[in-house]
């Protein structure tokens, strides 16, 4: 790893670097024969002629052969230290390799990519979902069965696709029947969630070029099984042209595009289908007109099935809780919606980090499964009734359609190994952060009666 890192500074740009190890450690795991043949040509006049053909039957391999898999053109005169990167990475023991499901390789490409991000000063969750909260929204909507189509909008760099795809109980016979779609406007991370999922078998069709979510035109209706994503919050940037003239199923989305992903998310699944989505926090509650208008919409559709509140610090630079939410396709009518307030949950691993741990992942996901099939049950297990409750359609409507777990769940503090001390720094900054939520609640309906008496129009 050492010197793969060191071996940076001898190329123009970092990109172009992470581009070339990442896409040779794929051939190095899935294609033996073409790697023997770059490790013939490395002290010859023909690696490059040696490398293109690589790429070529890459392409050809994942039905893409229109340039996806092409190198950068100035990587034509580094020969030399092209060769001293396929030594390196030829010297990863062949064992390490060849385990049943290639356990080294995903994890090797996410180090190599944390570490350049890291280089760059650049923040990792722009490129990749926690991975604590990516198992979480996998393990949601388990199981996830054979022959699904999964799609993520915003894909990043691919690791909840990836994920998802390895739910399937590692039958690769059930694993080859998925479609697993994606989109995203950076090119370079197109190109690394194609490599990242080429590691694990799947030929993946991500597209690029700003043809993804809400930059390009919309998808068809109802063409997905599994929807799972996490758009930017609160994006202000603009749309494709098309949307103009989109049907939002809801109503129009206001500048802020979190309403615009929600609906986007619920336009996509098939009968059947649901989907799972990283949102703000004050999507729950807003009280901006437009997004009320909406929100209703979608709880009286019965398009939402449950809404979890998670801790802060879960998000690598940032302190903000965000919220799950669980959309499923609309029944036409107000159904009651699940809550789980999970805000006290997750290990600091850091100062200013924390992760979810297996038991809180696994308390998560029980917390739903008994919530959708026991909903108004008389003896739900104690853990489950400390984090969450079924509303009703009608008390939901009662408190102006607010879906903020805290208004609906008197949460109590997680206890057990790794809990958050009751009486320290990260516990306080969490109940901080869930009183602020409440406030900005209050705050909302207050300015409502006051605009509704007409003395505010603000």
């Amino acid at each position: 790893m050492k010197m793969l890192v060191a071996m940076a500074d001898r190329f123009p740009s970092q990109r172009m670097y992470l581009d070339l190890v990442l896409t040779l450690l794929l051939v190095r795991c899935r294609y033996p024969d073409r790697w023997r043949l770059l490790l013939d040509a490395v002290h010859s006049v023909s690696l490059h002629t040696a490398l293109q053909r690589a790429l070529w039957e890459l392409a050809v391999a994942h039905g893409e052969p229109d340039g996806h898999w092409q190198h950068d053109s100035a990587l034509e005169e580094r020969d030399f230290e092209i060769g001293e990167v396929i030594h390196i990475l030829n010297g990863v023991p062949t064992a390490w390799l060849d385990e049943p499901d290639d356990a080294l390789a995903p994890v090797l490409f996410d180090l190599l990519v944390d570490r350049f991000l890291t280089i760059e000063g650049r923040l990792a969750t722009d490129y990749n979902t926690p991975a604590s909260v990516v198992r979480l929204m996998v393990s949601l909507l388990a199981p996830i069965s054979a022959g699904s189509r999964i799609h993520d909008p915003h894909c990043r760099t691919g690791n909840l696709l990836a994920v998802a795809v390895a739910q399937l109980a590692g039958a690769a016979s059930e694993a080859a029947g998925v479609i697993v779609t994606g989109r995203d406007p950076d090119l370079q991370k197109c190109r690394l969630a194609r490599m990242r999922l080429a590691l694990i078998g799947v030929s993946a069709r991500l597209v690029s070029d700003y043809e993804y979510g809400l930059l390009g035109p919309p998808s068809e209706p109802g063409l997905y099984d599994v929807v799972l994503t996490d758009p930017p919050f609160n994006y202000r940037g603009p749309v494709h042209p098309s949307f103009e003239c989109f049907r939002w199923p809801f109503g129009e989305p206001p500048a802020n595009a979190n309403f615009a992903w929600l609906q986007y998310a619920v336009y996509l699944l098939r009968e059947g289908g649901r989907a799972v989505m990283v949102m703000a926090n004050n999507a729950s509650f807003s009280s901006q007109p437009r997004e009320q208008h909406i929100r209703r919409a979608m709880i009286e559709n019965g398009a939402v099935e449950c809404v979890i509140a998670l801790p802060s610090h879960l998000f690598t630079g940032s302190a903000i809780a965000p919220t799950l939410w669980i959309l499923k396709k609309p029944t036409g009518r107000g159904d009651d919606i699940l809550f789980i307030d999970a805000h006290s949950l997750g290990h600091m691993q850091s100062r200013i980090r924390r992760v979810l741990l297996d038991s809180d992942i696994d308390k998560i996901v029980n917390t739903h499964r008994v919530g959708r099939t026991e909903p108004h049950a008389d003896a739900r297990p104690p853990e489950v009734e400390s984090i969450s409750r079924a509303v009703t359609f009608g008390e939901i409507r009662d408190r102006d359609y607010s879906l903020n777990p805290a208004t609906y769940v008197k949460s109590q503090p997680a206890t057990g190994p790794g809990a958050p001390s009751v009486e320290g720094p990260p516990d306080l900054v969490a109940e901080l952060d869930d009183l602020e939520s409440q406030a900005a609640e209050i705050d909302a309906k207050v300015r409502g009666l006051i605009r509704g008496l007409g003395l505010w129009t603000r």
